[in-house]
């Protein structure tokens, strides 16, 4: 079966993570963990030592907006399928991380914590800091996995707005049915019942990957159900 899809031009791997992550949804109480060969650590170990080091201030909220800040909410998805403690997601996320940006682009983006406002205090920005200058040993890891393609939407940029409306995301995303089905906002919903943030960052992603732009949430968001003009506004200026 796996063998017809890559005739079809599909990523097997990727097609099977997929039906794993869905099971694990429907199913948290019998989830399927999928062991992996550590490649990562055979190859760099002292990239991986310093993430476990060097990231460790960071909050699971704050690793979660980062993930939706580089587009890479459905990889750290992914790992909290397989993974519980808080600690090994944001080990696994980096990893993930460096391997689709590589060491390079991948340092350049971290100031993505600071620009969009997911560091709040200063010593957490100081331990950024002192991380970024304790990089000299690291391997020099260059991409080796191609990221999926959602350059043409801003994340950073409407990742501080999406906090200020992010009490109102259900009647947003209902709102824009051509972009998300119903199923999947009671979904989101369900995945974060007390996280109003990560369920409004959820919902973006997901449009965001089903061709949503920026645009198309500035009407809604002027509308009178919702009346958010200023924030809409904010969006404008993106643009």
């Amino acid at each position: 079966m796996l063998g017809d899809l890559d005739k079809m031009g599909y990523d097997p791997g990727s097609v099977l993570r997929r039906a794993i992550q869905i099971y694990n949804i429907e199913n948290p109480a019998d989830p399927i963990v999928v062991v992996e060969p550590d490649v990562f650590t055979t190859r760099f170990p002292n990239l991986k030592l310093w993430i476990n080091e060097e990231f460790a201030f960071l909050t699971s909220d704050q690793v979660f907006e980062f993930a939706f800040a580089t587009g890479k909410l459905s990889e750290l998805s992914e790992v909290e399928d397989r993974h519980r403690d808080p600690a090994e997601v944001r080990n696994q996320f980096f990893q993930r991380y460096f391997c689709q940006e590589g060491l390079q682009t991948g340092f350049e983006k971290l100031q993505l914590l600071t620009s969009t406002g997911i560091l709040t205090n200063d010593i957490q920005k100081s331990q950024l800091d002192k991380a970024i200058s304790r990089h000299q040993h690291l391997e020099r890891i260059g991409v080796i996995e191609k990221p999926q393609n959602l350059s043409n939407f801003n994340f950073p940029a409407v990742l501080p707005v999406a906090r200020e409306f992010a009490v109102n995301w259900t009647r947003l995303a209902r709102s824009l049915h051509k972009f998300i089905d119903p199923s999947d906002v009671e979904r989101i919903s369900s995945r974060y019942p007390q996280n109003i943030v990560k369920a409004t960052l959820t919902f973006l992603h997901e449009f965001a990957c089903n061709n949503g732009k920026i645009q198309d949430l500035i009407p809604k968001l002027k509308a009178p159900f919702l009346g958010k003009v200023a924030l809409a506004e904010k969006l404008e200026e993106i643009l």
